[in-house]
Order: C-alpha cells, then structure tokens, then sequence
C-alpha cells in the first residue's frame, strides 16, 4: 500500500525533528527541528503550523516508529471467543521496549478453523499523551 495511498502527505515525528513529505514533483520534502515526542508550547510549533496552513493540509498520514506503537500477533493453538488483557499483556510483555499499560493495549481475535490469532496495538502511554 502506499503512503499516499489516501493522503497527500505523511508526516514523520523523528526525536528531534518532524519530517514532512508529499506527493508533490518538486519540494517534497520539509523538515522542522520540533520534538513532538515533548510537550510543546504554541510558539514553538508555530512553524509547524505555518507550513500546514500554507500547503492547505487538512489531513495526513503520521508514521509512529516501534518504541511508540507496535502491532504484533499471537497465536492461539485452540479457538477462544475471548481473552483476558491481563494475557494479552503477558504475551506481549517480552517483544515491547517499553512498560506495557492495560489502557494502552487494543486487541482483537480472528478464529480460523483450528485456531485464533491475536491482533494487538500496544501503545506507549506516556508518548501518546504528548
């Protein structure tokens, strides 16, 4: 699938920078030193600001790297028609970077005609907050 698939552009939040892309020929790329990983005050992302307004961006895609979010999937060897998130949470616990909080976990069971697969977004609370 591609970036641009449904959106003219992506913006990219890197851990000092955002970097902005569109499906424009020319000037394609933007890049402003603006951590928005960190809270910040109107002032400092006022040139963030600017640039949407400019380029009319009304909507956008935002690529979140995986110390933020992950998806991962888990294998169930029966079919269930539920699961706790506390072992959701369990199965997850060794493949996050971060501390895993029940309210940032989102799951989602797929039965096959044997087994279930578990679907889980896993966020990083805190991050997501800002």
């Amino acid at each position: 699938m591609s970036l641009f698939s449904k959106t003219h552009f992506v913006l990219w939040p890197q851990k000092e920078s955002v970097e902005i892309y569109s499906n424009k020929q020319e000037n394609n790329t933007f890049s402003l030193d603006i951590n928005l990983w960190k809270k910040q005050d109107l002032q400092n992302l006022k040139p963030l600001i600017l640039h949407l307004q400019k380029n009319k961006i009304k909507s956008c895609q935002i690529l979140i790297p995986n110390d933020v979010a992950l998806t991962r999937s888990f294998v169930h060897d029966s079919k269930i028609d539920s699961i706790e998130k506390k072992e959701v949470i369990g199965l997850a616990q060794g493949f996050t970077p971060f501390e895993i909080e029940p309210q940032a976990v989102n799951y989602q069971l797929v039965n096959t005609s044997s087994k279930t697969i578990i679907r889980t977004v896993i966020y990083h609370h805190k991050k997501i907050e800002v």
